[in-house]
């Protein structure tokens, strides 16, 4: 099993290879998008499980006891999902894990939170793999797998490179979800209305990112996932 995670306090986005094929995981709060919106990701063969999200009260300790609890409660959403959808087999001398690493313009207390919300992820998934087959690249290195490095570039680039590259993963053409953002866009998109709109809609970019990392493990480390998984 190859699991490439773009972690998110909010909306986490994972790509899973198995014997299967590929598979698309969401992870995200209830605000992130309506109802009726998860429900077409389901529809669409994504894997959604939703959580609510800690509200800070402003009291010091009771808030670093919610966001731990938080942070815990989330490791072990993300966790549950990937086993349900590998249907628990784990060989975790085999199962490769792959992180966005934090952005260099991240700082300050939002840095500090994520750090430390994505460090007991990592330490919850520990039961899932050897640490040696953990892999973290930056997101400068993401982008330029999908082409998307130069300046001025964002997430819509990066859904625009998945539904335009052509060297696709092993079964991805097949996947429900890749043949209707490609053939049927606007199912993952806000209604154009005369001021606009048409954009996509979260989580659409955090599970395409997820897609871009594990092609940049591919990449970096010239990994042949076509003999592996054919």
């Amino acid at each position: 099993m190859i699991i490439a995670i773009d972690f998110s306090i909010n909306s986490t986005g994972i790509c899973l290879y198995n014997e299967e094929g590929i598979h698309f995981l969401s992870v995200a709060r209830n605000s992130v998008a309506s109802s009726d919106f998860f429900n077409t990701l389901s529809e669409n063969k994504i894997h959604v499980r939703n959580l609510p999200k800690y509200k800070s009260c402003g009291v010091s300790s009771i808030d670093a006891r919610g966001y731990t609890k938080d942070a815990i409660k989330l490791a072990h959403e993300i966790s549950e999902l990937i086993k349900t959808v590998n249907k628990g087999k784990c060989d975790s001398e085999k199962n490769i894990i792959i992180f966005e690493g934090f952005s260099f313009g991240s700082k300050g207390k939002r840095l500090a939170q994520i750090s430390g919300y994505q460090y007991i992820l990592r330490d919850k998934l520990s039961d899932l793999l050897n640490f040696d087959n953990l892999y973290v690249y930056a997101p400068q290195s993401v982008k330029s797998t999908a082409g998307c490095a130069g300046r001025g570039k964002n997430k819509k680039d990066m859904i625009t490179a998945f539904r335009e590259h052509e060297e696709l993963l092993p079964k991805l053409k097949e996947h429900v979800f890749y043949k209707n953002i490609i053939n049927n866009p606007e199912l993952f998109q806000t209604k154009k209305t005369k001021r606009g709109g048409g954009k996509f809609r979260k989580p659409i970019d955090d599970l395409i990112d997820s897609y871009w990392i594990l092609k940049t493990f591919l990449k970096k480390e010239n990994y042949n996932i076509f003999d592996v998984y054919k």
